[in-house]
């Protein structure tokens, strides 16, 4: 199974808010092994993300839950 980490990686070279995430979460050594919604959610706001980041957190994680 494709962790959530993992699958951003298609977005890794769009020029695009998903794609800054995807970069961002890709370097970020200390981003959740346990990648459920919640811990994620609860991860990114324990570190001050902001209120546009968040939104695109939930963008691209009702893409990868609704992957086929």
């Amino acid at each position: 199974m494709t962790s959530f980490k993992q699958w951003l990686e298609i977005y890794e070279d769009e020029n695009s808010p998903a794609g800054d995430f995807a970069r961002d979460v890709i370097v970020d050594e200390d981003f959740p092994i346990i990648q459920t919604k919640e811990f994620v959610e609860k991860y990114l706001i324990k570190n001050n993300a902001s209120d546009r980041t968040m939104d695109i957190f939930y963008k691209v994680w009702d893409e990868f839950e609704n992957r086929s």
